[in-house]
């Protein structure tokens, strides 16, 4: 009663209410001397004039006392239901700096007086950091809002912020809810608990146990946790000591992909320590894909080096077709100033490069002289049988003379494909 009598105290001295007051009486003072001059214009007349005639001069005062008074009232709810939302947010405020935010207050109030997205978000945070050390107040505060579109997200927020300081005990509060209600409760409980890899790991199994069906679901999720915090050999081990019946080896390519974009060379070492190797292969692949993905220049430089075989052919694979995409100009040079011999594993990423269309439109030239390096003499052949034809749109001269000129095509090749291009050309 007393906390009531201070809220009410301090409604009555704030400005909002003197002001928003003030407002209330002027409206209704202002249209009430309105009705009342009318009043007093007619009341020498025997009857209004004929304007006014729809109404009478009790329906005008009456109008007049009406609309005042809700004018009055207006002001007065409205300097309340401000104040209120205030005193709100003042204790939310003072409640934060000393680590019991929103307990007492209500979380419906808080929210509606926070009417908008950050808004909302900025409470969900709130609940986020009181479930570090109160999870289950913060909980009662989550659950007692009604709208369940936010009720779900601040239940999500209460998980993470549980889980970071005590996650078997977030876990299995999560793992008791319908099936309904976990939806989402996995990556929270992750996001929360990726510092603690091994509690993570915990849960992970935990919810597998419970949904052995999704267990492939939620162990990709960990590994996509544990590496959004840089545990990326914490992801490894864990995936490498799963049941094969798990499917690991999505995982396992997957905790590589993530690995190999922030770290490749500490992945690229961690890769023959991997003793299975249908694992070690399939990590290999997430590794060539994840670091294609970041920096395709340095897969292709990387995979020089490779011995030949199907590594290199699969980082050429990944790496080459990005580096076109971002840069065609600069791949086409470096294909063609790697000074290597012609060889099979190459013969895939000259003849990507030579054919890209940006290439073929910047230097016809080069893409021909990168084509002369294909080791198959068929697919060289028909590789420059395509550019004589690109080149010919542009430049039919000079692609007629590059024709006649070339060492890489046999005479009867040269002989047919000239006179295919002067008809082209005609």
């Amino acid at each position: 009663m007393r906390r009531k009598e201070g809220v009410n105290l301090e409604l009555r001295n704030s400005g909002i209410g003197k002001w928003k007051n003030l407002g209330g009486w002027i409206v209704m003072s202002g249209v009430a001397l309105r009705g009342l001059g009318k009043i007093t214009e007619f009341g020498g007349m025997s009857e209004p004039p004929r304007e006014y005639r729809c109404c009478g001069w009790r329906t005008v005062l009456g109008t007049a006392l009406v609309v005042g008074v809700i004018g009055f009232l207006g002001g007065r709810w409205s300097a309340k239901s401000d104040g209120r939302w205030a005193v709100v947010l003042s204790e939310i405020k003072a409640k934060q700096d000393a680590g019991v935010a929103l307990v007492e207050a209500r979380g419906d109030v808080a929210l509606k007086a926070m009417n908008n997205q950050s808004g909302w978000k900025t409470y969900a945070s709130e609940l986020e950091q009181l479930a570090k050390t109160q999870p289950e107040q913060a909980l009662q505060r989550a659950l007692a809002e009604r709208n369940l579109s936010l009720r779900a997200q601040l239940r999500l927020a209460v998980l993470r912020g549980w889980a970071a300081t005590n996650p078997e005990a977030a876990a299995e509060w999560a793992i008791g809810r319908s099936v309904t209600e976990r939806e989402g409760c996995f990556e929270a409980l992750m996001a929360g608990a990726s510092a603690q890899s091994a509690a993570a790991e915990k849960i992970a199994l935990m919810f597998s146990a419970r949904e052995s069906d999704r267990a492939p679901e939620y162990t990709l999720a960990l590994v996509d946790a544990l590496g959004e915090v840089g545990s990326f050999r914490d992801a490894v081990k864990f995936v490498s000591e799963l049941p094969a019946t798990t499917q690991p080896l999505q995982a396992m390519n997957r905790a590589f992909s993530l690995w190999a974009a922030h770290d490749p060379e500490r992945a690229a070492k961690a890769i023959d320590s991997i003793a299975e190797a249908s694992m070690r292969e399939e990590a290999f692949r997430g590794f060539v894909i994840g670091w294609a993905e970041a920096d395709p220049a340095a897969l292709a430089k990387y995979a020089v080096e490779l011995p030949a075989g199907d590594r290199r052919v699969l980082s050429f694979a990944n790496a080459l077709p990005r580096w076109l995409d971002a840069d065609p100009e600069a791949a086409a040079v470096w294909v063609r100033d790697r000074g290597t011999d012609p060889h099979p594993d190459f013969d895939p990423v000259v003849l990507a490069v030579s054919t890209n269309a940006a290439v073929t439109a910047w230097r016809p030239d080069i893409a021909a002289s990168l084509a002369e390096s294909i080791s198959d003499p068929s697919l060289r052949s028909n590789t420059l049988r395509t550019l004589a034809f690109k080149w010919n749109e542009t430049d039919p001269a000079a692609a007629r003379r590059y024709v006649e000129g070339s060492r890489f095509l046999t005479p009867e090749e040269k002989m047919t494909l000239s006179t295919e291009l002067v008809t082209l050309t005609k």
